[in-house]
């Protein structure tokens, strides 16, 4: 049972990197991304632009950027929202009660139809 157990959690490692690569990659190829935006933006100059890119990680390729972010992943480091400007996790913190919520009420309305 414990070998079965140990293969099992072997096999899913490159599953869990495949389908998170994917994941990542179709995120990125979607049209609309960050820098995307900021260069339809006349007031922004292309050395801000670029220390924007640089921060972000958005200058490296595809593949470095993955195993960047898969790396803090792995640490709970979901780094800073652009948008926000403050740290990811404490974002997840203050809009996961809202959350729950709002599925708890979702979960006994379905069972109740």
């Amino acid at each position: 049972m414990g070998r079965y157990v140990l293969r099992r959690l072997v096999n899913a490692v490159p599953l869990i990197v495949g389908i998170t690569f994917i994941s990542f990659l179709v995120v990125d190829l979607a049209p609309g991304d960050f820098s995307t935006s900021l260069k339809m933006n006349p007031q922004i100059s292309p050395e801000t632009l670029q220390a924007m890119e640089a921060k972000y990680g958005f200058d490296k390729p595809l593949v470095v950027r993955y195993f960047l972010w898969f790396w803090r992943v792995l640490h709970f480091d979901f780094g800073e929202s652009i948008f926000y400007h403050v740290d990811v996790l404490s974002l997840i913190g203050r809009f996961l009660p809202n959350t729950v919520i709002l599925s708890a009420a979702a979960m006994v309305v379905s069972w109740g139809l």
